[in-house]
């Protein structure tokens, strides 16, 4: 965390006066307000301007899946939350294809693309696990969009019920029965 470094990086960009718009949704995001005050604090740090707009789900939902203007209202910057669980594959593969709907960054890598394309029609899981690491790696390396935090799941549990946390967060009453 060095702002005077990024102010420097930004003036030899000459990417100086610049604002955005940063867009969550209300109740979706954690912390949502918090989360969205601190990034203007510190975008503010170095010389840009950033508005806040929170929107009611409805709202904010018609602006992201306008798939037809390619999420042209969202704003520069939005905020998100996915959880994704067990079926980050499925996840990645909606969000970083590029000729798919949920690509809301507009991310285009063709390597990423096959890669993706590869996994998902593996004959087997070593070929998927060869791909998905390969697709990570490429990922990492582009940075298509930024992870902010993740927030912990804490869960009051009677000691009369036989349960565990799932890694996935679900919380399923089938899960549960009576403690001997």
């Amino acid at each position: 965390y060095d702002p005077e470094k990024a102010k420097a990086l930004l003036e030899e960009a000459g990417a100086t006066g610049m604002s955005l718009e940063i867009n969550f949704p209300t109740g979706v995001v954690p912390q949502g307000p918090l989360v969205s005050q601190a990034i203007a604090a510190d975008l503010k740090r170095v010389g840009i301007d950033a508005t806040i707009q929170q929107d009611e789900w409805s709202v904010f939902a018609g602006k992201l899946f306008d798939f037809t203007n390619k999420q042209a209202d969202l704003g520069s910057l939005f905020l998100m939350y996915y959880g994704a669980g067990p079926t980050l594959e499925r996840v990645l593969a909606t969000v970083l294809v590029s000729d798919r709907n949920w690509n809301w960054t507009h991310y285009d890598n063709p390597k990423v693309d096959e890669l993706i394309r590869t996994a998902e029609t593996a004959p087997n899981d070593e070929v998927r696990r060869e791909a998905m690491l390969e697709m990570a790696q490429i990922v990492h390396d582009d940075a298509p969009w930024l992870f902010l935090y993740e927030m912990y799941r804490l869960w009051g549990v009677s000691n009369r019920i036989a349960w565990a946390g799932r890694a996935n967060y679900l919380i399923s009453v089938q899960d549960m029965e009576p403690a001997e």
